[in-house]
């Protein structure tokens, strides 16, 4: 699943390029398999990244948020 929303990212980017230049990459995966333990049958996911240690969540910097327009 990971390989082929990545793939999809590295094909439309050239060498050099700023990641703002990225666009949005949705994932749908329909799999016959157990991923893990849950109840339900439908799932939505995002990336987050969550320290070890503190467990804080990371986030942009004010300079990132800036040059990345985010609001």
């Amino acid at each position: 699943m990971s390989y082929g929303t990545s793939k999809v990212i590295t094909e439309y980017i050239s060498i050099g390029e700023p990641y703002q230049n990225i666009k949005k990459v949705y994932s749908i995966n329909i799999v016959y398999f157990d991923l893990s333990q849950g109840n339900d049958y439908v799932y939505h996911g995002k990336t987050d990244f969550i320290g070890i240690h503190k467990n804080d969540k990371l986030t942009l910097s004010a300079k990132q948020t800036e040059m990345l327009s985010i609001n």
